[in-house]
């Protein structure tokens, strides 16, 4: 009963999320649908929930003690880099997705999305992939080309 594969731990050890370095994240949307925009004559258009993640973003360091460098949001994922942080990058994810969604759920509930959204966010309670992609930035160059 007890043989169904338990998920492989994709983090480094908790230290190495703490404040020393420049880390490179990346948040996908639930099933890589593109809920946060389209990009139209190669520039991104946000949509009404794609601000709320841009602007959800902007303000990490207002709630943690963290600093925002750099910030994109793509139809389907968002990236950002992220500095000086004290609390640990999963901590401060997790609360941006928590809210994120609380603030995207509210607005579905105004009726101001499109019906399909909103019975799929409804049923499915998340607008979030499971997990995010981190990188930590090893040297000048790295960060370069994530800038």
């Amino acid at each position: 009963m007890n043989n169904i594969p338990k998920r492989k731990k994709i983090r480094l050890d908790q230290n190495l999320y703490l404040g020393e370095y420049v880390y490179f994240i990346t948040i996908c949307a639930y099933n890589k649908k593109q809920y946060f925009g389209k990009i139209k004559n190669e520039k991104m258009q946000l949509n009404k929930i794609g601000k709320i993640i841009e602007n959800r973003i902007i303000s990490l360091p207002t709630f943690f003690d963290c600093n925002i460098e750099k910030q994109i949001v793509m139809p389907n994922h968002i990236h950002f880099l992220i500095s000086e942080n004290t609390i640990s990058i999963s901590k401060i994810i997790s609360s941006f997705k928590r809210y994120c969604f609380k603030e995207v759920r509210e607005l579905i509930n105004t009726g101001d999305i499109r019906s399909p959204l909103r019975e799929e966010v409804n049923t499915n309670k998340t607008i979030w992939q499971k997990s995010f992609y981190d990188r930590i930035i090893r040297n000048k160059k790295e960060y370069n080309i994530f800038w």
